[in-house]
């Protein structure tokens, strides 16, 4: 069994395109996965119910056997009445006969009966043309007041010079964003009254013109004051940190071939101007070599310790700034 979120995914903001739906559902059919299509946001993704449906009539036209559970807490406003559906869809007629007799006695043991008053606020609405069509409008609104919240967010951090991309914000989807704020950032946050998970996923329905700039205020505050272990920050830092040791360990290692084509030369000369014997002159080139040997360790060691610090001279003016 999978479970999959259908739109408007939380945390992360993220839905897979169209076409990599239809290559999970082709791996859920080949593996013969049961799939459950958790659908907590319909019509809140891109404010478009027939939009945000694709996903789930996908998977019903497929071989596959699909368990589609819809709540209509959020996009109809019924969080304390928790209103929602779970419908079975398979094309085998035995499993779908013994999954309604086992939901049956599931339902009995669990809450027996329900309460109606939810449920008969969504079949009013969604059964009447003029408030369906009165919802679909007021539901497109919300879509479009979130969407506008994501964007003056990152109109404000890059107002603001954030360190960092922000476009992600931009370009996820639905309520939530994984804002890449740390736990140390969120720790920060939380202590100026603004709350979220560690994880750093915000609600973008939280915000709005009236709070708009604080929290991008106190986002680019976290940022700045806790940078140490924020990879979008650091990225720009680390390439050039990348290309100084670049540089450093191409100089070095020039100095070593230098030095070791030198000391190669004055051998050779050494070895024809003393002249001598047989012995005397093996006896040099012994000499030679070791003394290579130990120019070429000492190279060695000097361009390691040089790439160390540099590594570590680079870190510490990172977490500086």
């Amino acid at each position: 069994m999978v479970v999959l979120q259908a739109v408007g995914h939380n945390p992360t903001g993220v839905d897979p395109t169209r076409e990599q739906w239809t290559e999970i559902a082709q791996v859920c059919k080949t593996k013969q996965f049961i799939v459950v299509l958790d659908c907590a946001y319909h019509g809140f993704a891109t404010g478009d119910l027939e939009e945000d449906a694709w996903v789930m009539r996908y998977f019903a036209d497929q071989d596959i056997n699909l368990f589609l559970a819809q709540s209509f807490s959020k996009n109809l406003g019924l969080y304390s009445e928790r209103v929602g559906a779970l419908a079975v869809i398979s094309k085998d007629t035995q499993i779908n006969n013994a999954i309604q007799t086992n939901m049956e006695l599931n339902i009995q043991k669990i809450w027996s009966t329900c309460a109606g008053q939810g449920g008969r606020i969504v079949n009013l609405i969604v059964n009447d043309e003029v408030l369906f069509a009165k919802w679909k409008s007021q539901m497109l609104t919300m879509t479009e007041r979130i969407k506008t919240m994501r964007q003056q967010l990152v109109d404000s951090l890059r107002n603001l010079d954030t360190p960092g991309n922000w476009d992600h914000i931009e370009t996820q989807i639905g309520m939530y964003s994984y804002s890449g704020l740390t736990a140390k950032q969120v720790e920060y946050m939380r202590s100026k009254h603004i709350f979220m998970p560690s994880s750093g996923r915000i609600c973008l329905s939280g915000l709005s013109t009236k709070n708009m700039q604080y929290v991008a205020k106190c986002i680019d505050e976290a940022v700045r004051k806790y940078p140490e272990n924020d990879i979008r920050y650091l990225l720009g830092e680390a390439v050039v940190v990348g290309e100084v040791i670049v540089v450093v360990i191409v100089v070095v290692v020039v100095v070593v071939v230098v030095v070791v084509v030198v000391v190669v030369v004055v051998v050779v000369v050494v070895v024809v101007v003393v002249g001598g014997g047989g012995e005397e002159k093996a006896t040099v080139i012994i000499i030679a070599v070791v003394v290579v040997v130990v120019v070429v360790v000492v190279v060695v060691v000097v361009v390691v310790v040089v790439v160390l610090v540099v590594v570590v001279v680079a870190a510490v003016v990172i977490v500086e700034k």
